[in-house]
């Protein structure tokens, strides 16, 4: 990022972190202030959903997100030490409307321009990425 350091997050995988991760947000917007209200929303949304969905249900005990960007995208690399994802439930469609479950990743994919995972030996490896819309 000009001028400094990406904004990074190390800390216990508790539902408090997704208040950390909103502070850490505004940091990448006060270096990235060119990027739009809606696209805000969306990587917000999209980062927010991801690390509660692993705090929630990947039983991880440690989180790390990092952001950075650029005037073409900003983008969140997460890594947390929880269990894999299972195959499939990255693609998986919208749950039916009674699931009480579910939406979070569904939510992250919808809302980002690119969703990626990868396990690493014992770490997953997220990726989030939007693309800015210049009208946004």
């Amino acid at each position: 990022m000009p001028g400094g350091s990406e904004p990074v997050l190390r800390a216990s995988a508790e539902p408090e972190v997704v208040d950390r991760v909103h502070a850490l947000l505004e940091e990448l917007w006060e270096a990235w202030p060119e990027v739009g209200e809606v696209d805000r929303i969306r990587f917000g949304t999209a980062v927010a959903e991801l690390v509660a969905n692993v705090v929630q249900h990947a039983g991880a005990t440690t989180v790390e997100l990092r952001l950075d960007g650029s005037p073409g995208e900003v983008a969140a690399h997460l890594t947390d030490d929880g269990q894999p994802l299972p195959p499939g439930a990255l693609e998986a469609g919208w749950p039916d409307d009674d699931a009480e479950d579910g939406r979070g990743l569904a939510m992250a994919r919808a809302a980002s321009s690119a969703l990626s995972y990868r396990r690493d030996g014992a770490t997953n490896r997220w990726t989030v990425v939007v693309r800015p819309d210049r009208a946004g």
